[in-house]
């Protein structure tokens, strides 16, 4: 439930919404909030599904920063053994 911060003050929304992203994609494209102005003492928002931005962006980088910290890694033993 979504209320106004103050006592007996209404909130103003538009009346649509089209989402610039979805989950599991990185990825953004034209969306926001649009329609007539709205007010109402209240509502139930259902909520957003997660965007999962941090496992996507991990799960494509990972592998490359480990390729990275490995011939870092492999740079200063060969320095730190001469």
């Amino acid at each position: 439930m979504i209320l106004p911060k103050k006592p007996g003050g209404v909130l103003a929304f538009m009346s649509g919404y089209a989402a610039k992203s979805v989950p599991n994609v990185i990825t953004a494209v034209p969306g926001g909030v649009f329609g007539t102005t709205v007010f109402s003492k209240g509502v139930i928002h259902p909520g957003t599904a997660p965007r999962n931005f941090s496992k996507i962006i991990t799960k494509k980088h990972q592998p490359l920063f480990r390729a990275a910290l490995q011939n870092a890694m492999n740079k200063a033993a060969k320095v730190a053994s001469v």
